[in-house]
């Protein structure tokens, strides 16, 4: 087995396509660029704690443009004048403007400039000049990807990362949410970014036409020093003044608990929600690993994610703080209940749209126990937790259900509920079978004759409680009609 496998850097998602494939390096290239809506979600890897200086030696050192290239937008970077990736022409205007930005928070970073700014502001910017920089990376190969498709590809992050700037204008989970709370009316993950309807002057009224840098044609090298002193002051009322509002950045803590918390707040899990199933490839890849969670030793639990084609470890052990214990192992009986019920949707009588419904959990899902796995090979101990396993648990309990648009509805009903400062270590759940403490958290101890109840049981969490409206048998032809 290449030992590509075993790189600490691949997702379990990727591992799957090593383990299947001895081309897995092109193999893991597409399940990027696949999984780009739900795998990358804006937000979930914004830097909370102040960036190091290497970090931002790294970004400085680094000088990036963009050029045409026949049908084709190139992004070169002009210290090496090597070609960092390819892009379609249909993301020319946004690339430039992605460009542009990182440009300007270089400007603003290599001198005294960031010296003016207040010392919360200073880091706000630091923050999101080193996100822009992952997100570059992040979608490196994906955009080269759907530069070579046919016809071109899309990039869902850099769509949300542009879509974030266009709106919002920084892109703190903290300021997104509070921006999404102002516009209850707008889903900023149901935008299409390309539109032709987009109209880029509202960001230069909103935030200064030297901010967003149209009036330069985004290139800094003609910026004079009075144009620079003007984006300095549009970046300023942006950080300083545009979010006039108490961001919470802890959970208070009373003196008897010990327990750690997260220390930041992040947007909540359902607005990343897949709007659409997987594909059979995809599908196939994810069902490929099972986890299992074993009994705590001390403060900390192990997970092992097995092949289940070849009955072998697809990576390292992973260990997770003991108080997710609970949490994990209903979690993971629910993931692996979702995989039983749509395998065997077939021999089951099931709700109509039950399919394609459990289809995107078992993607969304597969995300969020990758976020938390990754978060586990980040730390040691036992005094970490993951926000974004935090925030699914807090939806899975109050939503309980992970669409955007139940998030979005509970938050219309429940205005003055705030999901993110919900301390998750108080939830709990008691339908035993839902749950899977009636079978001790295992699928392969239910019984053949109990897969109808769980499908029932499956389609009545998912809002699909018409028993009238069922199909049982090959559901092919119906699932064209109905989408099952």
């Amino acid at each position: 087995m290449s030992k590509r496998a075993y790189s600490p850097e691949l997702s379990p998602t990727l591992l799957r396509v090593a383990m299947t494939s001895e081309s897995s390096f092109h193999a893991s290239t597409s399940v990027r660029s696949l999984y780009g809506d739900i795998k990358r979600p804006s937000g979930c890897y914004f830097p909370f704690s102040a960036p190091n200086d290497v970090e931002i030696t790294r970004l400085l050192r680094r000088d990036l443009a963009v050029t045409r290239a026949g049908d084709l937008v190139q992004i070169v970077d002009m210290t090496t004048m090597k070609p960092f990736t390819t892009a379609p022409l249909h993301y020319s205007d946004l690339i430039r403007r992605l460009l542009w930005r990182r440009a300007i928070y270089c400007k603003i970073l290599s001198g005294d400039i960031l010296n003016s700014f207040g010392e919360r502001p200073a880091q706000s910017v630091r923050c999101n000049a080193i996100y822009l920089d992952s997100v570059l990376d992040w979608i490196k190969r994906p955009l080269k990807i759907a530069a070579e498709s046919n016809p071109p590809g899309r990039v869902r992050l850099l769509d949300i990362y542009m879509i974030e700037e266009f709106y919002v204008g920084r892109h703190e989970p903290s300021a997104v949410i509070c921006w999404q709370r102002n516009n209850p009316t707008i889903n900023l993950r149901g935008i299409d970014i390309l539109s032709k309807s987009f109209n880029w002057q509202e960001p230069a009224q909103q935030f200064g036409d030297a901010w967003e840098g149209s009036r330069h044609c985004w290139n800094t090298q003609s910026l004079s020093d009075k144009c620079l002193e003007s984006v300095v002051d549009n970046c300023k009322v942006l950080f300083e003044d545009f979010y006039d509002h108490h961001t919470p950045e802890w959970i208070p803590i009373q003196k008897k608990q010990k327990r750690p918390v997260a220390k930041v707040i992040s947007i909540m899990t359902d607005s990343f929600f897949p709007v659409y199933p997987p594909s059979r490839r995809e599908l196939r890849l994810i069902t490929l690993i099972r986890y299992k969670a074993l009994p705590p030793e001390g403060d900390k639990f192990t997970v092992h994610a097995i092949n289940t084609v070849f009955n072998i470890p697809a990576c390292d052990p992973f260990d997770v703080p003991s108080s997710y214990y609970e949490h994990v192992r209903r979690f993971l009986w629910r993931h692996h209940l979702f995989m039983e019920v749509e395998k065997r949707t077939d021999d089951l009588s099931v709700a109509v749209g039950l399919r394609s419904r459990v289809q995107r959990y078992i993607a969304y899902m597969d995300a969020m126990i990758e976020g938390l796995f990754v978060k586990a090979r980040s730390f040691e101990g036992s005094d970490w937790r993951s926000t974004l396993f935090d925030l699914y648990l807090i939806v899975d309990h109050h939503v309980q259900g992970h669409e955007y648009r139940q998030g979005h509805l509970w938050r219309l009903n429940n205005p003055d509920r705030i999901l993110e400062t919900v301390d998750v270590t108080t939830l709990d759940e008691k339908d035993p079978v839902w749950t899977g403490s009636s079978y001790q958290f295992d699928i392969s101890n239910v019984p053949e004759g109990g897969w109808q109840d769980l499908a029932d049981a499956a389609a009545n969490y998912l809002g699909l409680t018409n028993p009238k409206i069922k199909w049982g048998g090959n559901p092919t032809s119906l699932s064209r009609r109905y989408r099952i």
